[in-house]
């Protein structure tokens, strides 16, 4: 928290004319029973700082009801205690309820020009916390205080950096941020290799479920994705790419298996299967969002992977393919690429990957940007997605299986993602209105993700080469994910309705694919 202004004594927030940072804050300023205005010694943009004793000082924040302030406060303190007791860092003392407590020395106000002049001790300080892996986001003159001894402090640690705990500091001239910035678009990057992982990877493990090795594959699927989540724990980078292989294999396995047990309800058996990632979808960011603060970036990734592999351990167990295949199938049959109804079935498939999870990625942070919501709020709309997509694929199974005619009912909710598009480019200022559409997409966007197996396994002469085909589809599907993504997160960098309107473009593509596909269908009914 940067000094940015005096708080007189009539309460009242008065900017700074010299700090050209400062924004006026419309709000009446909170205080802890016991404190007021005229114990308050210095403001800043998230907090207040307010003398409890001649020798305390309580940092607290201006609202009582600004969780994200208090967030703030609480990653400060997650910092405060893993670096522990220094000379060139104030004083921690705890926290109370009400905020965190410091010690306090007459001489903390002191002019910038003299704390200029302990350059060596604040570069002690930086060098101290710095080995304790902490990067200090706002190391400026008025963060330096100056103890009885006139010995300097270095303070302020709420938007620092402590491995995942981010007290998300302003990237500007203002505040001294040894980071390379790095947005929610870049970043894309990293579920969109992971996904493409995912999704063709399978190319490669069709054949070994051809030949009816269903537990295998998950059992190494198992180890490699507990082995990537134990090692991202300790390292940030390289470890999706592992983490999407072992995943590839338990999705292939998944998505051949169920088919082969199935004649009449296919699609409601899919649906249910695919709400798992669904579920997955709420529990983990809810559980990283609650527990890291806690626990830490590496343990909270341990405990999550620590219960992926007890999920894991029921499927190795109990897995078993219905129908076993004896003679060796290939990696690639270029064969399956002459059916018409393959070829415009997987470029469709291909188009509905590259628009049907840009919401997913960005939903976030159109949230936080556009409709302006908190931090804390704008978690739940990604997983107002997911619990809505629950809904959204076991249900279209159902009526798929009632009308036996998946593409059918696939093709309708298509229909209503891309209606919905329309309303999210309207939706600026309303927080009801971005839920009602978080709510909507996910039930009909989630018919895409559990009925495009049962159309491509009735694409299939015979249940005996079910793996390479949907190796291949999904190898075809993955390109779309590489390439969606990013490319929209590009996009977004200069307009969010330049976005959507590409996610419109795609996911209309996909429509029209799928129009041909079922036209091409009824063509060929005997």
């Amino acid at each position: 928290m940067a000094p940015i202004a005096h708080v007189p004594k009539d309460g009242k927030y008065h900017i700074d004319p010299l700090d050209p940072m400062n924004v006026i804050k419309n709000i009446d300023p909170w205080y802890p029973p016991g404190l007021s205005v005229q114990d308050v010694l210095w403001a800043g943009h998230t907090a207040q700082i307010a003398r409890l004793t001649e020798t305390t000082v309580l940092k607290f924040v201006w609202e009582e009801d600004d969780s994200s302030a208090k967030k703030s406060l609480e990653i400060e303190h997650s910092i405060l205690l893993a670096l522990g007791d220094h000379d060139r860092i104030t004083k921690y003392l705890g926290k109370n309820e009400y905020g965190l407590q410091f010690s306090h020395s007459g001489l903390c106000e002191s002019p910038e020009y003299l704390r200029r002049k302990w350059a060596r001790q604040a570069a002690e300080a930086l060098a101290f916390v710095h080995a304790k892996d902490v990067i200090h986001s706002d190391f400026h003159p008025n963060n330096l205080l100056i103890d009885e001894h006139l010995d300097i402090q270095l303070c302020d640690f709420a938007g620092s950096v402590f491995g995942a705990l981010d007290g998300g500091a302003m990237e500007s001239v203002r505040f001294f941020l040894p980071r390379d910035p790095m947005s929610t678009p870049d970043t894309s990057w990293i579920g969109s290799i992971r996904a493409f992982i995912l999704l063709g990877s399978p190319i490669l493990y069709g054949p070994v479920f051809d030949l009816g090795h269903p537990r295998l594959l998950v059992a190494a699927g198992s180890i490699v994705i507990v082995f990537g989540i134990m090692m991202t724990s300790l390292c940030s980078t390289l470890w999706h790419f592992i983490i999407g292989l072992g995943s590839g294999a338990l999705f292939l396995t998944a998505v051949a298996t169920i088919p082969t047990y199935f004649t009449t309800k296919k699609s409601l058996a899919m649906g249910i299967a695919a709400s798992g990632s669904s579920i997955g979808g709420i529990v983990y960011p809810i559980f990283f969002d609650k527990v890291q603060p806690k626990l830490g970036f590496s343990w909270t990734v341990r405990c999550i992977g620590f219960v992926v592999l007890g999920t894991c351990i029921v499927p190795c167990l109990t897995i078993k393919m219905k129908v076993a295949p004896k003679a060796r199938r290939a990696i690639f049959n270029h064969q399956i690429l002459k059916e018409t109804r393959f070829d415009v079935w997987s470029l469709a498939w291909f188009f509905g990957n590259m628009g049907l999870y840009i919401p997913y990625f960005f939903i976030e942070q159109y949230a936080t940007n556009v409709t302006h919501l908190t931090r804390e709020t704008a978690l739940y709309t990604l997983t107002t997605i997911n619990a809505a997509s629950i809904i959204g694929r076991i249900v279209p199974g159902l009526i798929a299986d009632r009308l036996k005619d998946p593409l059918l009912v696939l093709m309708s909710c298509t229909g209503c993602s891309t209606i919905l598009i329309f309303s999210w480019i309207a939706i600026r200022t309303s927080e009801a209105g971005l839920f009602v559409f978080c709510v909507l997409y996910g039930a009909f966007s989630g018919a895409f993700v559990s009925l495009s197996t049962p159309v491509t396994v009735t694409l299939a002469p015979t249940m005996r080469d079910v793996g390479t085909r949907l190796g291949m589809f999904n190898f075809i599907g993955s390109l779309g994910i590489l390439v969606g993504n990013p490319v929209a997160g590009a996009i977004i960098k200069s307009s969010w309705v330049g976005a959507q309107v590409f996610w419109l473009t795609v996911i209309r593509k996909r429509s029209n694919s799928e129009d041909n596909r079922r036209a091409n269908m009824l063509e060929n009914r005997p």
